[in-house]
């Protein structure tokens, strides 16, 4: 899956995805560029399902559901 997201600064974030259960199934970092970003998380070995995207950089935090069919 592509995660995309622009900022207005560069620097570490982290992405994870969690499951309803609240487990993070996967977490990966990365380092954001100023202006729009494309980050491509690998779900193989994920289990089908609904999940939770969170995106951390700095104190900025995003979230959105992912569908894993």
């Amino acid at each position: 899956v592509t995660i995309a997201f622009s900022t207005m600064e560069e620097g570490e974030f982290i992405i994870k995805l969690i499951d309803m259960l609240g487990r993070i199934v996967k977490s990966e970092n990365g380092k954001a560029s100023l202006g729009e970003n494309a980050y491509v998380m690998n779900l193989a070995g994920v289990d089908k399902g609904v999940y939770m995207v969170i995106l951390q950089n700095k104190d900025n935090i995003s979230k959105a559901k992912l569908v894993v069919k």
